[in-house]
């Protein structure tokens, strides 16, 4: 899947949860990383230096775990470590998004990352014309739905 895709997706479902800036881009760095961590630019993407120990989800919920863990020991008025911490979470909202995307695009690593048998995911966005038909409709879907969260109407609906 292409980054747009992985920003946009992860930019609209993080603006539908917070209106913080900060938490909005702190998820838009997030959407992007177990790729930039993988430090393939200039090379060919193959199975064997793409979605492998980078895209593996247990990293990710485990820092995800570190971090709420680290939460609950915070005195009440260290405001500035609670902005950091929440900042944290919409990161690792971004990293697990773009694991879900690419799941949906192909593979990534099962509970063994070293087995590449059990591999999640199916090629359900197999073409760029289906990733941009996805994307259209996934950005106007998160825009019907913050108008309807916007004048209480999702409210009634629920």
């Amino acid at each position: 899947m292409k980054w747009k895709t992985h920003q946009v997706v992860t930019l609209a479902t993080a603006f539908l949860v917070t209106k913080s800036a900060v938490n909005v881009c702190f998820a838009f760095l997030g959407s992007t990383f177990p790729d930039v961590i993988e430090r393939n630019s200039g090379q060919e993407i193959t199975f064997k230096n793409h979605r492998q120990l980078s895209h593996w989800f247990v990293i990710y919920t485990g820092f995800g775990l570190a971090v709420w863990i680290f939460s609950h020991y915070l005195e009440p008025h260290q405001s500035e470590l609670s902005t950091l911490i929440e900042a944290l979470y919409y990161f690792i909202y971004g990293c697990i998004n773009h694991l879900f995307l690419d799941a949906l695009n192909g593979s990534i690593p099962g509970i063994n990352p070293k087995n590449h048998k059990k591999r999640w995911g199916k090629n359900i966005i197999k073409k760029d014309l289906f990733e941009f038909v996805f994307l259209l409709s996934f950005v106007l879907l998160s825009c019907i739905i913050y108008k309807l969260k916007r004048y209480n109407i999702l409210y009634y609906l629920v």
